[in-house]
């Protein structure tokens, strides 16, 4: 595009046609076609910009006009534990790895169900095209304390006892939720698809506060849901007692980060020029003394963003100094038993904390994982299948544990062992380790969908043809312990561990099944 007042090249990162097919002009309208590129495009579908009118989407109001405070007591605690699983994939970091026990989890304790769902193996047929099933999906589940949070598929968050799933309570948010709410200090911290974070008491589910980050209460439809132009995809991470979220999710339609006293409800900083330095396709992640989006961080002090090179997938997490990317995009649906890799890849790059922030690019190193970020710990990292596998025909190669520090050693000594062996002539290559070569086991071939680590297992719930399950592999030898047969398919990367050794997962029907003992 061609700004004719400046004379300038307009490239909207986000938003462009598939190559040699162009965008379409007509009526006000800017309309991009689908495109199936790989080219740095977090949203797949038809997209139509209008004229912007007198919407400034890079300004928001004073943020006391956007909060309500509707009740100043403080929330009566709760125990947390370090074997609980407070916030997505457990920690800031996002390492889905748990200090909890597992034992000999046989059954299915309890399943939650949202009123009229529909079975995701039934579908609503049309006389021609393709069959539409359902994406209204429950959230990953946080657990802590005996009790389970998740946000449902008609816009609630809901509690339910760990033991039973005997709903507490539900709270309603204005629209769709993106990912799961975090507990903190005895409240429950929920970014939602109507723009606003909203802070619950944990133990009732009453409403303490909601700011709204987004510039204005607007709405569009997003894949035929209602939702804010900026809604919160990013959730809510909380370190060192300061809330961070982000409204919007692409740049040129502005995105706005915000730094909220999660006690109650003031800004500490906001910086609604984010877009014009940042992107946001999806979650965020917490360390080294930033705050993480699959393609831009922030200043948690003082909201200044940048903007490096990770891109493809809304999954972003921080093992040891490496910064990883990968999963699903924001847009695609569940159904990975046809779209296995999701899209997706982990285009990890190495951080050096001493340079002030800068993030020194690896190229295409592990470009291509693609189905999920591996789940860690101190001691192992569990690696998903290869997307290249995936994609090739072979739909597995099971997961694979691989120690730590191997691992962490591999990352940083690859680059220079393979430029080392790009330079070589072709009659005297080095040796070029990969890192499966590390491995201690391999679990058998499953096309595993959702997993973590545990104390004394890694858990993993996964698709076989029709037949879903979730089933335990002993981390000393990589056996399988226990095996449970799922009513439904299991979500991508929904699941979570609480304290008790209980396995709580989101399925396809937008259902959550709790398996233990």
């Amino acid at each position: 595009m061609l700004d004719v007042h400046t004379n300038s090249v307009v490239r909207m990162r986000d938003m462009r046609s598939p190559c040699d097919e162009g965008t379409l002009v007509s009526d006000g309208y800017m309309i991009t076609l689908p495109s199936e590129c790989i080219c740095w495009i977090e949203l797949k579908g038809w997209r139509v910009l209008a004229s912007a009118g007198a919407i400034n989407p890079h300004i928001a109001p004073p943020w006391k006009e956007r909060l309500t405070v509707s009740d100043t007591a403080e929330p009566e605690p709760l125990n947390v534990t370090d074997a609980d699983w407070p916030t997505y994939r457990r920690d800031g970091a996002r390492s889905a790895g748990s200090t909890a026990t597992i034992g000999n989890a046989s059954r299915v304790l309890w399943q939650w169900k949202a009123s009229g769902a529909a079975p995701y193996s039934s579908a609503y047929g049309f006389a021609l095209g393709p069959k539409l099933k359902p994406d209204f999906l429950s959230t990953a589940p946080v657990a802590a304390d005996g009790w389970v949070w998740f946000g449902s598929p008609d816009g609630m968050v809901r509690c339910v006892k760990a033991d039973s799933g005997k709903e507490v309570w539900s709270f309603a948010t204005h629209a769709m939720l993106f990912t799961s709410p975090t507990l903190w200090q005895g409240r429950l911290l929920i970014g939602s698809g109507d723009g606003r974070v909203y802070c619950l008491n944990a133990r009732t589910g009453k409403c303490l506060w909601q700011l709204l980050i987004a510039p204005s209460d607007r709405r569009v439809f997003w894949f035929g849901h209602l939702i804010n132009t900026w809604p919160v995809l990013t959730g809510v991470g909380v370190q060192d007692g300061i809330a961070y979220a982000i409204a919007g999710w692409q740049s040129e339609n502005g995105l706005h980060s915000y730094a909220i006293n999660p006690k109650n409800g003031e800004v500490i900083w906001a910086n609604d020029a984010a877009g014009q330095s940042t992107s946001c396709g999806g979650g965020i992640a917490m360390a080294h003394g930033k705050v993480w989006t699959p393609n831009s961080c922030f200043d948690p002090k003082s909201g200044a963003g940048y903007t490096f090179l990770m891109q493809y997938g809304r999954e972003v997490g921080v093992f040891d100094k490496w910064i990883l990317n990968g999963g699903q995009r924001i847009s695609h649906t569940e159904d990975i038993v046809f779209t296995p890799a999701g899209g997706g890849g982990l285009y990890p790059s190495l951080f050096d904390p001493k340079d002030g922030g800068t993030v020194s690019g690896t190229g295409a190193l592990l470009a291509d994982w693609g189905i999920s970020l591996p789940a860690w710990d101190a001691d192992h990292i569990l690696m998903p299948p290869r997307a290249a596998v995936i994609a090739g025909g072979a739909l597995n190669t099971g997961l694979t544990l691989v120690p730590a520090a191997k691992f962490s050693a591999w990352l940083s000594e690859y680059p220079a062992a393979h430029a080392a062996f790009a330079k070589a002539p072709n009659d005297a290559k080095p040796q070029l380790i990969d890192w499966p070569e590390l491995k201690e086991w391999v679990t058998d071939k499953i096309l595993a969908v959702s997993f973590a680590l545990a104390r004394d297992q890694a858990v993993v719930a996964y698709t076989d043809g029709k037949v879903h399950k979730l089933s335990g592999y002993l981390r000393a030898d990589g056996k399988k312990a226990w095996t449970v047969e799922l009513p439904e398919q299991p979500a991508m990367n929904r699941l979570a561990v609480d304290r008790a050794g209980r396995v709580v997962v989101s399925l396809c029907d937008g259902s959550v099944v709790c398996v233990g003992q």
